[in-house]
């Protein structure tokens, strides 16, 4: 294959839309039906729904021409079926009418206008020598202007309704979702407050600076995850054997990045603290470290508060909560005397003894246990820990020949990325299998 015709499939490849799928309703003519297959194609659609009509949506899908290869067809037993399983994988539907033609990229832009208006009153703050305010300025400008633009395109509008029936069927399960959350929210600023009180404002910087850097990245990770498989874990909470498989897949891909990651981070911590930030924050790299190990078991278990609200578990979801509370406030006091070193450390050994709590109990709900898991993440733990091997020999060695910062950082950087993915498809097949298969499928599957 040329160069300029690998550039071109390269090309083609990176323009498909696996966010955008189309359903097709009373479409029954052979030549219309083709035409939208061929078109999907070409525009890099991956996948078609439609209504199941006997046998004419399959030979119409047949006769696409080469088009079949790239575009499959989940066929459903009826429209209304086939847009609830589509709202529930989380798919924004968007209907085709005769009231003028409407691209469907102008669809809701409140959300952006309220982010740009809320950035330019932060930005406006901050020039006036608001300061730290000026956070605080964009978060209230953002949620008003969107709360307003609601209120403003939305036909909809709240009645004062009260009903003891809705009530009583959401008490239980909303009281112990909030609680939980809310026992979460605690558990994860508790810390600041304290060393912010007794500790002083430069050491609460150094302890954020770490914070920040483990903790606050993989929140990032999960959060998009929680969106995309809680309303997949819903459908499939009847079936936990499914429910079991799809967890411990979705954990083991998480770990494939979270592990490796942190386990590099713990090595190489003072060198990125130095390179990133100066010497000045070198009081936070023991934190870093510390907290690395932390954000490796947190980015293990941040699935399961969905897995247990799937499955109607949320009391038990809260009285962990309430257990990983209690644990967290009682290590950060301890930890005081030791300043943020000892903050880090008491919160570490707290979650190391908490989290087999939150894991067990999680795989229980699914008929699981914990070999199970452990089976799961086993290979690319081998492959982490190998990484780690490596990079801290490879940084050992540089050290003793006096390379400086930088250049060990970049090149232990490498070193890491050299030897996780070949060792990491070696022990860890399930994962390449995993990502091949998304890469083939390109959207979520339907039932």
């Amino acid at each position: 294959m040329t160069p300029e015709r690998f550039a071109k499939l390269q090309r083609a490849l990176d323009r498909r839309q696996p966010d955008l799928t189309v359903f097709l309703d009373s479409v029954n003519k052979a030549q219309n039906l083709t035409s939208i297959v061929r078109t999907a194609d070409a525009v890099g659609i991956q996948r078609l729904h439609a209504t199941d009509a006997g046998d004419s949506m399959r030979l119409h899908h047949m006769i696409a021409g080469s088009a079949k290869h790239w575009v499959a067809v989940t066929l459903h037993r009826s429209t209304r079926v086939g847009l609830a399983e589509l709202r529930k994988e989380g798919w924004r539907i968007v209907a085709a009418h005769g009231g003028g033609k409407r691209d469907y990229r102008d669809i809701d832009y409140k959300a952006k206008v309220a982010v740009v208006v809320g950035a330019a009153a932060a930005i406006y703050a901050a020039a006036a020598g608001y300061g730290a305010w000026a956070l605080v300025v964009q978060q209230l400008v953002t949620y008003g202007t969107s709360a307003v633009l609601l209120w403003v395109f939305s036909d909809w509008r709240p009645h004062l309704m009260y009903s003891r029936r809705s009530i009583r069927e959401l008490r239980s399960f909303g009281g112990n979702v909030s609680g939980t959350l809310a026992l979460f929210q605690l558990n994860q600023n508790t810390d600041n407050v304290l060393i912010g009180r007794f500790l002083g404002a430069p050491a609460l910087g150094a302890y954020m600076l770490a914070y920040n850097i483990i903790l606050v990245p993989f929140s990032r990770l999960t959060s998009p995850l929680h969106e995309v498989l809680y309303p997949v874990f819903t459908r499939l909470q009847s079936d936990t054997a499914r429910l079991g498989s799809l967890w411990l897949r979705s954990v083991r891909l998480v770990a494939a990045v979270a592990l490796p990651s942190m386990l590099t981070l713990i090595v190489i911590a003072p060198d990125a603290v130095n390179v990133v930030f100066g010497d000045r924050w070198s009081e936070a790299e023991p934190v870093v470290q510390i907290l690395a190990w932390v954000g490796m078991l947190f980015a293990l278990q941040g699935l399961n508060s969905i897995v247990l609200q799937a499955v109607d578990r949320t009391r038990t979801l809260f009285l962990y909560a309430l257990i990983s509370f209690a644990a967290g406030l009682v290590s950060f006091v301890i930890g005081l005397t030791w300043g943020i070193v000892g903050v880090a450390a008491c919160f570490a050994v707290a979650s190391t003894l908490v989290q087999p709590l939150y894991l067990r109990v999680t795989a229980h709900s699914l008929g699981l246990g914990v070999r199970d898991f452990a089976r799961a993440v086993w290979g690319v733990f081998q492959a982490s820990v190998a990484v780690a091997v490596c990079v801290l020999l490879v940084r050992q060695l540089l050290m003793y020949a006096g390379v400086g910062t930088l250049p060990r950082l970049l090149i232990c950087t490498a070193v890491a990325v050299a030897v996780y993915v070949p060792i990491g498809a070696w022990r860890a097949p399930d994962v390449v299998d995993e990502l091949r298969r998304f890469q083939r499928r390109g959207v979520a599957p339907a039932s």
